[in-house]
């Protein structure tokens, strides 16, 4: 057959369809090769509410950071085209990379610190759907730095978070009035560090110090917390110098008395003769000047250092002597899942409160009990959360009231105190 252009556009076009064929295989190779995927949802833990614009991260099995995305409205969430290999979920509800705030981070499978996280297995290059958080509302622990001597605010002042393992597990800086406020915590104990290193911006060179008055990890005072709990006025007084230390008064070394050479009181006395051998009498020797026995100088009075208590963890706290006199203040306002109370009592003490909240739904009064919170503190806004009845029905816009109560334990023993919350909204 002749030759012609119209014979070889066919041919042409098959080609054509063959190469892209060939390289759109190329360009999906790699997503084929990572093919694994890890997705879920988020709830709150309480009353497992949907959590939109919430913060979840992902790591490999190193702990290195792979990325992160915020759920979505239906508090759903998922990364996609990874390798496979072994991964880490952390819900972190990080407010700088998602809208969603106030909430303590924590690792799948519901898990506190890094180190008890569950690793994701998608070595076979697979998926899981079934990766979902529940998130709690975080505490906080907040204060004041002053100058020792003026008693001024001191700002730009780095403020250290540190766990029982001594990490450091939030950062944050004093403002201009020497205020600092350390948000999002999971439960647990707490030693609070305050330095001058210059990452919040210019500040004077003031020497370390931990709450309350510690110079170092192991003599920080505790600050224990729950989950939904506000620790304030934990607050330090810092100093250019250190305080002068007393110069202890040197216990004088024993000097030996040395035994003088008797004088003469009267003749010479005749030496005794030295006997000859063999007469069997053991000779008695003269004593020679100062040979006297010395006598055992008196040791001097006691030197005894101060006892203390090392380690590597912090010592619990301190509370009052006597029985403590307490009061209780709410708004009733529900923000997260739970509401404040503000608790001041005369002393420290150990905290617990509880109570109920109650309603009426279908003609039917109802009574559930709100889970107690604890804290030791003087002053503290213990954040309680509702229960499950009690969130369906504020949603169903149903009034509800509450009756709180405290007990307040310290050395000198415990009071009780109730009171109502009007209307929790």
């Amino acid at each position: 057959m002749p030759f012609s252009p119209s014979s070889l556009r066919p041919r042409l076009r098959e080609r054509r369809s063959a190469l892209a064929a060939v390289v759109l295989a190329a360009v999906l190779l790699p997503a084929s090769a990572h093919s694994a995927s890890i997705s879920g949802k988020v709830r709150t833990y309480d009353d497992a509410s949907i959590l939109p614009t919430f913060t979840v991260e992902l790591y490999n099995a190193s702990m290195s950071k792979v990325g992160f995305v915020c759920t979505d409205a239906a508090g759903n969430y998922g990364f996609s085209n990874l390798a496979a290999g072994n991964y880490y979920v952390e819900f972190s509800g990080d407010p700088a990379k998602c809208a969603t705030d106030g909430w303590a981070p924590s690792w799948w499978e519901n898990r506190g610190p890094a180190k008890y996280a569950d690793v994701i297995d998608l070595t076979g290059n697979g998926s899981r759907t079934d990766i979902n958080g529940r998130a709690r509302f975080g505490s906080s622990i907040a204060g004041t730095a002053k100058d020792a001597t003026t008693k001024a605010g001191v700002p730009n002042v780095s403020v250290r978070v540190i766990d029982t393992d001594q990490q450091e597990v939030r950062r944050t800086c004093t403002d201009a009035s020497g205020n600092y406020l350390a948000p999002r915590l999971i439960g647990g104990n707490y030693g609070v560090q305050f330095i001058s290193d210059g990452t919040c911006g210019a500040v004077p060179a003031y020497l370390e110090r931990w709450f309350e008055t510690g110079t170092s990890f192991g003599s920080a005072a505790n600050v224990p917390l729950g989950y939904g709990v506000s620790a304030t006025a934990r607050n330090v007084e810092l100093s250019l110098t250190a305080p002068p230390t007393p110069t202890p008064t040197p216990t004088p070394a024993p000097v030996p008395t040395a035994t003088p050479t008797p004088a003469p009181a009267g003749p010479t006395p005749t030496p005794v003769p030295t006997p000859k051998p063999g007469t069997g009498t053991t000779p008695t020797p003269t004593p020679k000047p100062g040979s006297a026995p010395s006598a055992t100088p008196s040791p001097s009075g006691g030197s005894g250092g101060s006892g203390g208590s090392g380690g590597s963890t912090i010592p619990g706290p301190t509370v009052g002597g006597t029985k403590p006199v307490c009061t209780l203040k709410s708004t009733g306002k529900v923000t997260g899942g739970a509401f404040g109370v503000t608790v001041t009592c005369d002393q420290k003490a150990k905290l617990s409160l509880g109570g109920t909240i109650t309603f009426r739904r279908s003609g039917k009064a109802q009574k559930v009990v709100i889970k107690s919170v604890t804290a030791t503190s003087a002053k503290a806004t213990l954040r309680l959360k509702l229960p499950a009845k009690a969130a369906s029905a504020r949603k169903a816009k149903i009034k509800l009231s509450g009756s709180l109560k405290l007990t307040a334990t310290t050395t000198g023993g415990s009071a009780v105190k109730t009171s109502k919350v009007a209307r929790i909204k």
